[in-house]
Order: C-alpha cells, then sequence, then structure tokens
C-alpha cells in the first residue's frame, strides 16, 4: 500500500501537470489574437485590430455522456446575409440515429458530438463573426491551417 507521503507526492504532480496543461490552453487562445464576447444565446468573435485577416474552422456540438455505440447529432446552418458582421445561426439541433452495440460493463463518457458539418470562415478586424446557438449547444475552432487541433470556445 502507498504510503501516504508518495499519495501527497503523486497529488501535487498531477496538479501542476494540470495546472501547466491550463496555462498551455490559455497561451493558445492568446495567440489566436480574438476577442469572444458572449451575450445570451449568441456569441461574437472579434479579431483583434493587429491582425489582417483570420482562417477558422467551426465545428458544434454537445457534451454528451456517451456509450461505446456511434452517436450522431444534425442542426441546421443558415446565414444572415443582411448583417454587417458574418452572421451564423444553429437551430433545430437533434440527436440522429446511432448504432444498437451492447455495451456491457462499460461506463458512460462525457465527449464532444460534433453536428453533421463544419463551418470554415475568415474574419477581419471590420467583420466580426456572430454565432447565435442554442444553450447547450458548444463551439470548438481552430485556425484553418490543417495543423492545429480543435479548442471549445469558452
Amino acid at each position: 500500500m502507498a504510503s501516504v507521503s508518495t499519495l501527497s507526492l503523486l497529488l501535487s504532480s498531477m496538479l501542476l501537470m494540470a495546472a501547466t496543461l491550463s496555462s498551455q490552453a490559455q497561451v493558445k487562445t492568446n495567440e489566436l489574437n480574438i476577442d469572444v464576447q458572449k451575450h445570451g444565446k449568441e456569441t461574437q468573435i472579434t479579431l483583434k485590430s493587429n491582425e489582417t485577416s483570420l482562417p477558422l474552422v467551426l465545428e458544434f456540438g454537445q457534451v454528451l455522456a456517451l456509450d461505446c455505440n456511434k452517436h450522431s447529432l444534425f442542426g441546421t446552418l443558415t446565414q444572415d446575409t443582411n448583417s454587417q458582421e458574418l452572421h451564423y445561426k444553429l437551430t433545430d439541433v437533434y440527436r440522429g440515429p446511432s448504432t444498437m452495440k451492447a455495451c456491457f460493463d462499460q461506463a458512460l463518457v462525457e465527449q464532444f458530438l460534433p453536428i453533421n458539418s463544419n463551418l470554415a470562415v475568415t474574419i477581419t478586424p471590420e467583420r466580426p463573426l456572430l454565432l447565435s446557438i442554442p444553450e447547450n449547444t458548444k463551439v470548438r475552432y481552430k485556425i484553418d491551417d490543417n495543423r492545429s487541433n480543435f479548442d471549445i470556445i469558452p
């Protein structure tokens, strides 16, 4: 059985690792040089003025407790062309079909389940991105360079 000091050392190492990962995620978000503001169901993403443009890929979805089956999520994404901003609205989000395998003795795992389509946009300081999404829906983003991973917008 592990001693109290060994468990204490293990716990402090895990906390240090979590803090390091958290600060790395913050640095990555700051490197994008974007400003994210939430106003109810709307999220506005503005590029800071020292950047000229930024190509982004956005992925919409929900964080759900899922089993071992393959699941799907659908929604309708429309663009408001009457706006000065890049304005997109996501509606009619619903669970689609899933496989029906027996998942014996497997716990549910919280996972990000993406909606059936991504959105590729280029934002500029003069033309911010405005997203209207349902409350239980999240947005993940990445720079459109085929190298970066998705990050969830806070």
